[in-house]
């Protein structure tokens, strides 16, 4: 998801580029900041901490979960949708 995430918050700069949309500098910047950069810490979290602790691994459910987030923090922003 963060590597979808990044691609997304750099690509929407293409469409901008060529005059398709307007300047998209605060929806770049929150997917950036609230579903990049959160994805890779998610991600190792949920790697990490369950072997580290010996806790069980996330369930389906709890995945699902944060990717519909995640994947909410990367469309809403570049959809003027700033509050969800």
């Amino acid at each position: 998801m963060a590597a979808v995430s990044g691609l997304v918050g750099v690509g929407a700069w293409l469409p901008y580029w060529l005059g398709w949309v307007p300047y998209l500098g605060l929806g770049h910047a929150l997917v950036q900041s609230q579903a990049f950069l959160p994805a890779f810490v998610v991600g190792f979290l949920m790697t990490m901490l369950p072997r580290r602790l010996g806790a069980p691994l996330a369930t389906t459910p709890e995945l699902l979960a944060c990717v519909a987030g995640l994947a909410g923090a990367t469309v809403l922003p570049l959809a003027g949708q700033w509050v969800a």
